[in-house]
């Protein structure tokens, strides 16, 4: 079997679908039935994963700074589509081509793209304008061209199937996997990160999540606002992520409340020092408006932390009894959730029995050999 990867989304930092697309171009390579296997970004073949990451990085800047982002997104896809056509020609009978980020390069052979979720057509006030546009012109004809659909869950699947009206047997379900570096760590274990961020004195509450509307980040700050004085003054909100789009208003309030005292902002952090932010929380609340997945809400399973999340979307689907679920549109119910996270000694540890459990069924291995039998089934 040979396969050509997509890795235009492995660019720093890496979060949500970067993450995935770094994984599959990790662990691809090293599966026996895979013959060979290439990668491309823009307008180039790529060596590696981290070179991925490299290239990448010089082409995410330029586009941050093009002025009029719609016409000019429409002509650098357009561009890249032409350069894509003229380089594969050779692999086409040969190859199955994978598009881990919605939309497929122009490719005559067996193709497969993974959708992770449809917010840009179920919440488009909380995309740019341009990302939606392109999507909705772009996306029926990646999915007309697919011999297979990739979906991180099955809410997914059914969404796929029911708005764009997707044969069933055309999508395939292959969750996504937790990382081997998330686990209870010690105290001892932390102690060194804990001090880089300022938080070795601290009790907190952690919220991991692109600073971006769907993310319910503004929420969640509501609902911790009116946690009781005392609990507030024990335990501070932390809030981890890089800036997403339409992320402004935010972010005013974010540097407002920390001037205030009121939570903690770290930003973006390294993906080997977040297991051990995880592990020191008291408990992970992200009360998403939607979600494909949740990852992070099994990163903090696997980190023995208690979750909070929502009833919208995949949440309940990947939390499996684990977490509290609460109405992403009710402030008082999710500060309800949070004072139980807290105080409820009894269903904290359950919730962390539950949890790691519940982490231990996804894996990167798994993923990417699910994967691997989307390819055969495509392939014959």
């Amino acid at each position: 079997m040979k396969v050509i990867l997509n890795v235009d989304a492995i660019t720093g930092p890496l979060t949500g679908i970067g993450n995935y697309a770094m994984q599959l171009a990790c662990g691809l390579p090293k599966i026996p039935t895979i013959e060979e296997f290439k990668l491309y970004s823009s307008h180039r073949w790529i060596k590696d994963a981290d070179h991925a990451l490299k290239a990448n990085q010089t082409l995410a800047s330029i586009r941050k700074n093009i002025p009029l982002k719609g016409p000019a997104l429409k002509l650098y896809t357009w561009q890249k589509n032409l350069w894509f056509k003229s380089k594969s020609k050779p692999f086409d009978k040969e190859f199955i081509l994978h598009s881990p980020n919605y939309l497929l390069l122009p490719f005559e052979g067996p193709s497969v793209t993974t959708i992770h979720d449809l917010s840009f057509l179920r919440y488009p006030e909380t995309h740019p304008k341009e990302r939606v546009d392109l999507l909705e012109k772009q996306l029926p004809k990646s999915i007309e061209q697919a011999d297979a659909i990739i979906t991180d869950s099955h809410y997914i699947k059914a969404e796929v199937q029911q708005i764009l009206g997707v044969a069933q047997d055309k999508i395939h379900v292959v969750p996504l996997g937790v990382s081997k570096g998330y686990y209870p760590y010690s105290y001892e274990d932390n102690v060194n990160v804990m001090k880089k961020y300022k938080l070795d004195k601290l009790k907190y509450l952690l919220a991991v999540a692109t600073l971006e509307p769907r993310k319910n980040l503004n929420s969640l700050i509501d609902a911790y606002l009116l946690l009781p004085k005392k609990i507030r003054q024990e335990y501070k909100l932390a809030i981890v992520g890089a800036r997403g789009w339409l992320s402004k208003n935010l972010l005013q309030r974010i540097e407002m409340l920390v001037k205030r005292g009121d939570i903690i902002s770290l930003g973006y952090i390294d993906s080997e020092d977040l297991p051990h932010i995880y592990s020191g929380a008291k408990g992970f609340v992200l009360p998403s408006l939607y979600e494909g997945f949740g990852l992070p809400i099994l990163e903090a399973m696997a980190a023995g932390t208690p979750v909070l999340t929502s009833t919208s979307s995949s949440l309940p689907e990947v939390a499996d009894g684990a977490a509290i679920l609460t109405n992403a549109n009710d402030i008082e119910d999710i500060s309800a959730g949070m004072v139980k996270l807290i105080e409820d000694q009894q269903w904290r540890e359950k919730a962390v029995a539950k949890g790691l459990n519940r982490a231990k069924e996804y894996t990167w291995k798994k993923c990417i050999e699910n994967t691997i039998e989307v390819y055969q089934h495509i392939s014959g």
